[in-house]
């Protein structure tokens, strides 16, 4: 492994690499680790991508509160009762006007399509190439600045191998899976706070 950065990656998460490295950063630190360096390398995608992983845990949230809704209303055989949400919300009206299966029906549609809508976006975001890209441009920028006998430490095929198949497996199995980790994360609290 050959390092050019005087800083670990991700982020200085390890400390400087000329200096003692730090002890085990925990989970926490390395995804904000990882997240700082995003934001510096891609930052408006970055932003983007943070803000589309919000989604999966609040269509949650949402499908979580329309099955208590369905189950505490639907169910109910009393045409008096009360039907309320987060325990102060009067929304009897609304079931009286709209049948509450169909309103169920129709906010898991919606939200179906909003979920594939935000999947799609992320797609359009290409991320990974992006980062892929970015990756290969510095990795043959800090070729072209080695110095004779620094080249002669690496073989003839290391460098072009590094830039084609390396890089694809660093971006896919490390750097795009962040996202993909704090977004089952943010997940697990919203689920942890039903």
């Amino acid at each position: 492994v050959y390092s050019i950065n005087v800083v670990s990656f991700p982020a200085g998460v390890y400390g400087r690499l000329d200096r003692k490295p730090l002890k085990q950063p925990d989970i926490k630190r390395i995804i904000k680790g990882f997240l700082e360096h995003n934001y510096t390398e891609i930052p408006r995608e970055t932003r983007w991508r943070l803000s589309y992983a919000i989604f999966p845990p609040i269509l949650h949230y949402v499908t979580q509160l329309l099955w208590e809704l369905l189950v505490d209303c639907g169910l109910s055989k009393d045409d008096d009762a009360v039907c309320k949400m987060w325990d102060s919300v009067d929304v009897t009206p609304v079931t009286r006007v709209i049948n509450l299966l169909l309103l169920v029906g129709i906010s898991k549609v919606a939200m179906i399509a909003l979920e594939h809508l935000v999947s799609v976006r992320v797609r359009m975001l290409r991320v990974g190439g992006k980062a892929q890209m970015k990756l290969r441009s510095n990795i043959f920028g800090t070729m072209l600045q080695l110095s004779e006998s620094a080249k002669e430490e690496f073989d003839e095929g290391d460098v072009g191998k590094v830039l084609d198949t390396q890089v694809e497996v660093a971006i896919n199995s490390v750097w795009s899976r962040v996202f993909e980790l704090f977004e089952k994360l943010l997940g697990l609290k919203v689920k942890l706070i039903l």
